[in-house]
């Protein structure tokens, strides 16, 4: 938690974050990686460079330049291609889960349940980075998978997983896609 002159420093130097990116890392270069992923991720390093600011080595600025930009460099040599996270798009025959198909369900259910697959494997071809990654673990929920076997699935935190998702619902939501509050977890 910063307390207020952190949250300060942060707020004064967003900046860096946009200065860093255009002069250290190409996003179109960096697979599995959109500008807004490496965005958060400078935001999140000038968050922790403000915490551990002692106010007497350097200039802030200096100080969080360099904080955010190894942060950004380390992201990128880590970063996995889209692809290679055997995503559920080959033509989105995705298998629904025991729970979906169990025989207490409706033809209406499952029919209904099909459409959803339907409408996320339209919304995955639709969106790149965060947000097609947010739909792919939409498309792993619907098929019965927990939100811990999707996290050991892409190599990842729960939360992580959780932050995909919710870039997905708001993606959806400013493109006036059809959001599933029920199924995947609201």
């Amino acid at each position: 938690m910063l307390n207020e002159k952190q949250r300060n420093l942060v707020q004064s130097h967003l900046g860096l974050v946009e200065r860093v990116i255009s002069r250290h890392i190409t996003p179109q270069k960096v697979p599995g990686l959109e500008y807004e992923d490496l965005y958060q991720s400078g935001c999140e390093a000038l968050c922790r460079a403000a915490a551990a600011y002692d106010g007497y080595s350097a200039q802030f600025s200096t100080f969080a330049y360099t904080v955010i930009r190894n942060c950004l460099v380390s992201l990128c040599r880590t970063a996995k291609p889209l692809v290679s996270l055997d995503a559920p798009l080959a033509g989105c025959d995705l298998p629904l889960g025991e729970s979906l198909t169990a025989a207490d369900n409706t033809p209406e259910d499952i029919c209904a349940t099909q459409e959803t697959a339907d409408a996320l494997c339209a919304a995955a071809r639709q969106y790149t980075g965060t947000a097609q990654k947010g739909v792919y673990a939409m498309l792993l929920k619907a098929a019965g998978y927990t939100g811990r076997e999707i996290a050991d699935r892409y190599r990842v935190s729960p939360n992580q997983v959780s932050a995909w998702v919710s870039r997905a619902r708001k993606c959806m939501a400013k493109d006036g896609e059809l959001l599933l509050d029920t199924q995947f977890g609201r």
